[in-house]
């Protein structure tokens, strides 16, 4: 990496994982860092781990998870000094820079496929029409795109392009990850509409004044918000302002949030219809799964603007990234794949990635997909730890995917936790009865298998 790669790298980054870089360089905790920004510690840890992946340093395959901040520190004591505190330079000193320039060649032709995907990666499979019609859609006045599917589908990726286009087009742009809200934020309305208020400002380089624009003894904390906005943000900046939100719904399970804020974001898009300055907001939110709290239609964001359901990868995409991945594949090896894995991005992309890698052929990855070899066995893992919590959930989804039935019913909550992850669909048609259930399939063979063990 040369000096100019390096800082367009660091010009790239968004304005909230800059801001938690900083404050890391000068050897912050992230503890300290998390509560300065109104955030969880996992999304100082999130933040920094994007960062560090735009730069090229991921763990490989061989290694244990370390953390790769000394490589990090490493770069910047070469290009940027003077960021780093005498702790932090103290430890950059200690790496090897060759090896690091080695790490950043070897991750930055293929990287595991982890999380959002850079913005330039070759691993990204349009699925159209959809960036089509939302490159269209989102320069529209007062426009609203709602990206509907399940974990690990490409959903923050796909608003990250969204975003980077509008950019483009000479927009202003912010993102949020709801998921980095702590849940003490999300307990109170008036506190959560601050710290929305606030990130919003902060990502737009715009000093923060709620407090003059705040007004707890007459008005409602969304009547505050709004004003917050319309009286201050919108008239700051010339363009219009694309605002992403991500993992919207992390608050479906906040009543004391989840109707209001939605409301609020329904009432704005309906002002963007006819006010001039309201018309500068653009909104795009991510969410898993439909809410099953009960949202009043006329204010709920989620039956309005432009909805995207993200599909799956179709066989030619899947064959398209093989290509990608330089991988020549039989037909037979295709249908493999499929069978096991359907069309869900993020499992084909790890499988992809690891026979690329000459780690394991298509048969190995069949014959070793549920046991103690698998490529999956982390990321199978990581969904028993969460519905370990919930063992009654646990307990139905094992059972149903044992049975010889080919379309299951859940109650409507089990059905949402179970969507979120990802780990169920809805049947097609063929699979409904005549009564219309909401009868749903395991989303592909590998979850069938390794929840009926």
């Amino acid at each position: 990496m040369n000096e100019q790669e390096f800082a367009q790298i660091f010009a790239g980054l968004p304005t909230a994982q800059k801001t938690a870089l900083l404050r890391v360089l000068k050897g912050e905790t992230d503890e300290s860092i998390a509560k300065s920004l109104g955030i969880k510690e996992a999304g100082v840890r999130k933040h920094i781990e994007r960062v560090i992946q735009a730069f090229g340093l991921r763990n490989q395959p061989s290694e244990k998870r370390i953390s790769k901040r000394p490589e990090l520190f490493a770069l910047f004591a070469q290009y940027q000094p003077e960021l780093l505190s005498e702790k932090t330079l103290e430890i950059a000193e200690k790496v090897d820079l060759a090896n690091v320039e080695l790490q950043i060649r070897a991750t930055t032709e293929i990287r595991l496929p982890e999380g959002q995907l850079p913005l330039d990666s070759k691993f990204y499979i349009p699925r159209p029409p959809v960036e089509e019609n939302c490159y269209q859609m989102i320069l529209q006045p007062g426009a609203l795109i709602r990206i509907k599917a399940p974990q690990q589908m490409g959903k923050t990726s796909l608003m990250q392009k969204i975003l980077h286009y509008a950019e483009t087009k000479g927009c202003q742009k912010v993102f949020l990850d709801l998921g980095e809200v702590e849940n003490a934020v999300l307990q109170d309305l008036d506190r959560f509409l601050r710290w929305f208020c606030d990130r919003v400002s902060r990502q737009l380089d715009i000093k923060p004044k709620l407090e003059d624009y705040w007004d707890n003894e007459i008005l409602s904390s969304n009547s505050n918000c709004s004003d917050y906005f319309e009286e201050y943000l919108l008239p700051k900046i010339s363009s219009s302002l694309i605002l992403g939100l991500d993992n919207v719904e992390l608050l479906f399970s906040s009543m004391t949030i989840c109707q209001d804020f939605f409301g609020l974001l329904r009432t704005w898009h309906e002002y963007g219809k006819t006010q001039k300055t309201w018309k500068k907001l653009h909104l795009i939110v991510t969410y898993s799964t439909e809410s099953y709290v009960q949202l009043d239609i006329d204010r709920s964001p989620f039956n309005v603007g432009l909805p995207v359901n993200l599909p799956e990868f179709t066989r030619e995409q899947i064959e398209d990234l093989a290509k990608r991945y330089q991988l020549t594949l039989s037909s037979e090896e295709f249908n493999q794949i499929m069978d096991l894995l359907g069309g869900h991005p993020y499992l084909i992309q790890m499988a992809l990635y690891h026979i690329s890698h000459r780690q394991i052929s298509v048969e190995e990855l069949v014959n070793t997909s549920v046991d103690d070899r698998s490529i999956y066995r982390d990321h199978l893992l990581n969904h028993v730890d969460y519905l370990k919590k919930n063992p009654l959930l646990l307990e139905s989804l094992k059972s149903a995917f044992s049975t010889k039935e080919e379309a299951m019913i859940f109650n409507d909550e089990q059905a949402y936790k179970l969507e979120d992850l990802g780990l169920i669909k809805k049947a097609d048609d063929a699979h409904r009865s005549s009564k219309k259930e909401n009868k749903f399939i395991p989303r592909c063979d590998l979850y069938r298998q390794y929840f009926s063990k």
